[in-house]
């Protein structure tokens, strides 16, 4: 049957799995910077704890996030925005790749700022009547 703790990994995973399922492509978005962001300061925190181990397994999902949402960008129908997306996310995968190499904290906290300003933009578009205006994915 497993442990207790294997019992609620799979709990918690199958609970993911059916909340993925009902989101529309916005609020997956969302759900991406909330756990990018996340594993962004989870890094910070390990790099200042002196933890290298920590800090890049962290570092790593977040650049693997940052990395799928630049995958994901319409760049024929998205236009304008989506090629300043594509540059900002490239811009951000640059400064956390100079930050685990450089031990650079503060470069960490810039890609923290930018994106909790995107963060703030999707969950306006998401929190908007559906076909309000929502840009294609």
């Amino acid at each position: 049957m497993g442990t207790a703790y294997q019992q609620a990994q799979l709990y918690s995973q199958t609970q993911v799995q059916h909340d993925i399922r009902d989101k529309s492509p916005i609020e997956l978005v969302v759900l991406y910077y909330d756990s990018a962001i996340l594993k962004l300061k989870v890094a910070k925190d390990r790099m200042e704890r002196g933890d290298l181990i920590g800090k890049g397994e962290a570092l790593s999902r977040a650049v693997a996030i940052i990395a799928e949402l630049r995958a994901v960008l319409d760049k024929k129908s998205g236009g304008d925005i989506a090629r300043k997306l594509d540059e900002l996310y490239t811009y951000m995968l640059d400064q956390l790749t100079l930050a685990n190499f450089q031990n650079d904290g503060q470069r960490i906290n810039r890609v923290i700022e930018l994106m909790g300003m995107l963060h703030v933009s999707w969950k306006t578009v998401a929190q908007q009547p559906a076909g309000a205006g929502q840009p294609g994915l």
